[in-house]
């Protein structure tokens, strides 16, 4: 009984500082979503996911039949019902509690700390700044890389098909 006594007074005399150190990482890793524009998060996924809703819709209407010149206006409602549902699931007040989460399970504080002061730095801002630029540069080598493997892949697929003509099916 002695050592639940003195086990229980020892948490709850360290729960104060636990508080103070969850809040004080915290509070850096709101400093740090910011500094970084974490937020514009949100607009990149509502790029990537508005060119897929509008793919989607696309071929909804072109699989109903509905003529070309007739798709955009047959499928508007469809189209802005989705865009308002992904705005109103993917926005950054829903986005961040789990990003400062992530952050929280990844990061110490020290580790923090040097994050926040390498993005102050001016190497830090330049990254930022240039972050954009690079991270396209870098998905148009991977993506044209990806097309060369997809071209490789078809042409290998072709050799092997012409090997084996009597396993494709009969037209």
């Amino acid at each position: 009984m002695r050592v639940f006594i003195v086990l229980t007074l020892a948490l709850v005399s360290a729960a104060p500082g636990l508080f103070a150190d969850a809040a004080s990482k915290d509070a850096k890793i709101e400093q740090l979503l910011t500094l970084i524009k974490a937020d514009s998060i949100q607009d990149q996924i509502y790029t990537q996911l508005g060119g897929q809703i509008d793919r989607a819709v696309k071929g909804l209407a072109q699989g109903a039949g509905i003529p070309a010149p007739e798709q955009m206006s047959a499928t508007s409602d469809l189209q802005s019902k989705m865009t308002a549902a992904m705005h109103d699931e993917l926005n950054w007040q829903k986005l961040k509690p789990a990003m400062v989460e992530a952050y929280r399970a990844t990061y110490t504080e020290e580790e923090l700390d040097g994050l926040l002061t390498f993005f102050k730095s001016p190497v830090g801002q330049a990254y930022l700044a240039k972050s954009p630029a690079i991270a396209t540069k870098t998905r148009e080598v991977a993506e044209g890389k990806v097309k060369d493997l997809a071209d490789k892949f078809q042409a290998m697929g072709k050799e092997w098909a012409d090997k084996h003509p009597r396993l494709l099916p009969v037209p």
